[in-house]
């Protein structure tokens, strides 16, 4: 069943993810770039959860923004255009490397800006999604 009121809800989180990522870049010298990185990571992953509740479709409980995007393409192939596999696989890697002080991976401001670029259009195309449903 097709829940607009929960994908709002969705959508309203991964705002707050993006903010906070946005705040942390503006307001912390020098910026905290893996946390920016896992926020902007939850923007995508919130924005398209969102739209799988527009859809009614189950929401798994996972970090896989390629097997979320997956998903939503069903519904929403225009997805595609504002997330490539590349993107998604990247952003995934953000979900738990980021989270672990033993991970090996050390990001760079590249990542960071990486993060901030392509996180955007997928909330934008999400709350886009949103306000044009009935």
């Amino acid at each position: 069943m097709r829940d607009k009121e929960s994908a709002i809800e969705w959508l309203e989180y991964a705002k707050r993810d993006y903010e906070s990522a946005l705040l942390l870049k503006t307001h912390q010298n020098p910026p905290a770039i893996e946390i920016i990185c896992y926020h902007c990571q939850q923007a995508v992953e919130k924005s398209l959860k969102s739209l799988l509740a527009l859809a009614g479709v189950y929401i798994q409980k996972t970090h896989d923004i390629h097997t979320l995007k997956k998903l939503c393409k069903k519904q929403y192939p225009e997805i595609s255009d504002v997330i490539s596999d590349d993107h998604a696989d990247i952003f995934s890697d953000f979900a738990t490397v980021t989270r672990y002080p033993d991970s090996k991976k050390d990001f760079s401001k590249v990542d960071m800006d990486f993060a901030l670029k392509y996180s955007k259009p997928v909330l934008d195309c999400a709350e886009r999604l949103i306000n044009t449903e009935e």
